[in-house]
């Protein structure tokens, strides 16, 4: 018996029958109606009508139906050639029917030769946590593997790494805890930064730290010596992701204070190349290096919205705390700005106590670089990081995502001039959970404690929202939520906003909820109808739970445009 092969149809069964959500199908609304008289089971007839009405399918989809059923063998079709429930359960719990429309998170799903200011770019914060295992006592317990940090940024889609500098007996760079080699750094850029994508690393660099006006001066060396062929060399014009492949544009951080708790040296007067520091050996330093390759300026957020000298390429540094008074206030003049000019947004945190920010608050103004600390917040990451993963998702995962075209600059058109594009219309989501599937528990296999669904939307300030489902006691490989209305969500700047669904798990030794797994998705790029939401690890990025591709949610998605159904509005801002 310890070692029998063979099981009974009955045990088989009983393990199948939930992970197929069979009581969940046979209880949803829009399919009762679809399936035969006493059998649960569609002929291909109400197949493409549900395809057609529910799915909002394109033609060639509901035109493939045919051949789709002649391509399933039993158990998914039964003798006749209808679809079974097996064959339905395979049909929606599965990547093919995202939420997300497949070809937009196809590699090369955008236009990639456009200057790189009309992108966003996925952005790590220079405060970089450590991984901590377990056995470790802390971050600084491990010597061999100092750059794992920086893998993982890479892992998960980063393409802007801000740095900050400070002094030792060589160059270092300071992470949360921890201090590794700035040469050992710019080396793995240099070779790993490349292997996944091949799209331009933006690398900022904070000298603030650095009293010395000789290592101020000496870091234009370091990076000319390990990236050589890397840097980007070109003229004044702004390149594209497609014409600067390969290299690494280098950008040095202005005076604004970006880590308040950092202030491991005396400080000269800050500034940048070409501002008011009275230091010629930095100055000739770094103009000497500008001969050799790209350096764009950083400079502190002008609030007045001034036009630059044609042909200069600066990067405004935007703290978060003036982001969330300009998105409320000021928001037109945002938008109009960053049609020309790039800007990097961060967040005024303490280094022992990271915290982050509604990053797609930076988005909504055309903010090209929303930076975000990843690996803050309870589980791992915070609410910010489960967004930055659910819009760089986007375009193949590469970390280049183009902005919607009111966001950008129009091209002119022979005999027309350049007009603006018109703002996206408003949308009414609504999301309702059919079922929950091989969702990992804190530290089990499956949940044992109650569970709770909450849904929110990250986007412009006025659409952010929040909505929970009542928590429900664990059952198993399947949790589902009797609820019979959805959550919805009135979002005004539908191609800004992520959605963002998390499962909590209640762990009563912690004395609260705790999150074990999330999904996230750009609002812009829902489809309507049964649709899969593949469920990503807690820990946040595009790790997969321990279950994979088994874990996931089948949700029912209703997108209105324009349209706006207060009644069903229950959110509460985030």
């Amino acid at each position: 018996e310890l070692f029998r092969l063979t099981t009974t149809f009955e045990e088989f069964w009983t393990v199948l029958q939930p992970m197929l959500l069979v009581d969940q199908l046979l209880a949803e609304p829009k399919l009762q109606s679809r399936f035969g008289d006493g059998m649960p089971v569609m002929t291909l007839e109400k197949w493409s009508w549900f395809l057609v009405q529910v799915q909002n399918e394109e033609r060639g989809v509901v035109e493939a139906a045919a051949s789709q059923l002649k391509a399933m063998d039993c158990p998914y079709i039964d003798s006749d050639g209808h679809l079974t429930l097996a064959g339905l359960s395979t049909s929606l719990c599965v990547q093919e029917n995202s939420a997300v429309r497949p070809e937009l998170c196809q590699p090369g799903s955008c236009d990639m030769t456009r200057p790189m200011k009309d992108y966003w770019i996925a952005t790590s914060h220079h405060i970089i946590l450590e991984t901590l295992d377990e056995t470790e006592c802390s971050p600084m317990a491990e010597e061999g593997n100092d750059l794992e940090p920086f893998t993982r940024l890479l892992q998960e889609g980063c393409r802007c790494f801000s740095l900050a500098l400070v002094e030792a007996t060589e160059l270092q760079v300071v992470l949360q805890n921890k201090r590794v080699s700035f040469a050992d750094v710019l080396e793995l850029l240099a070779v790993a930064g490349f292997q996944q994508c091949e799209y331009p690393i933006v690398l900022v660099l904070s000298l603030q730290q650095l009293a010395s006006p000789r290592q101020r001066g000496e870091v234009a060396e370091v990076v000319f010596d390990k990236l050589g062929d890397r840097l980007w060399r070109s003229s004044a014009e702004m390149p594209s992701p497609e014409e600067a492949k390969g290299h690494v544009v280098v950008v040095l951080a202005p005076g604004c204070d970006m880590d308040p708790g950092l202030d491991l040296k005396p400080k000269l007067e800050r500034g940048g190349v070409g501002s008011t520091v009275e230091d010629s050996e930095v100055v000739e330093a770094w103009q000497e290096a500008a001969k050799r390759f790209a350096v764009w300026c950083g400079q502190v957020f002008d609030r007045t919205f001034a036009q630059k000298l044609p042909g200069e390429i600066t990067v405004g540094f935007l703290p978060s705390d003036e982001l969330c008074s300009l998105a409320e206030f000021k928001q037109q003049s945002m938008l109009e700005y960053h049609r020309q000019y790039l800007s990097l947004s961060f967040p005024l945190t303490l280094r022992h106590s990271p915290v982050n920010y509604n990053l797609a608050a930076a988005w909504s103004c055309g903010v090209q670089m929303a930076a975000v600390t990843l690996g803050c917040g309870g589980d791992g990451c915070d609410g910010a990081m489960l967004a930055q993963t659910g819009l760089f998702l986007l375009n193949g995962g590469c970390g280049y995502v183009l902005k919607p075209s009111f966001l950008r600059n129009s091209v002119a058109t022979e005999g027309q001039a350049a007009a603006a594009a018109a703002p996206p219309k408003p949308l009414y989501l609504e999301v309702r959970l059919v079922a929950a599937r091989a969702i990992p528990g804190i530290d089990s296999p499956l949940p044992k404690g109650s569970v709770v669904l909450s849904a929110s939307i990250w986007g412009a300030p006025p659409d952010c929202a929040r909505q929970d489902y009542h928590p429900v006691k664990a059952s198993g490989v399947v949790l589902y939520w009797p609820e019979v209305a959805g959550l919805g969500f009135n979002v005004a700047n539908p191609h800004t906003a992520i959605l963002v669904v998390e499962l909590f798990e209640l762990d009563q030794s912690f004395g609260g909820y705790r999150r074990i797994a999330f999904s996230a998705a750009a609002v812009h790029g829902l489809r309507q109808g049964l649709r899969w939401l593949p469920v990503l690890s807690a820990q946040g990025g595009r790790r997969p739970t321990s279950h994979g591709a088994l874990s996931g949610m089948l949700a029912h998605i209703s997108l209105v445009e324009g349209g706006r159904r207060a009644s069903l509005q229950r959110a509460s801002p985030l």
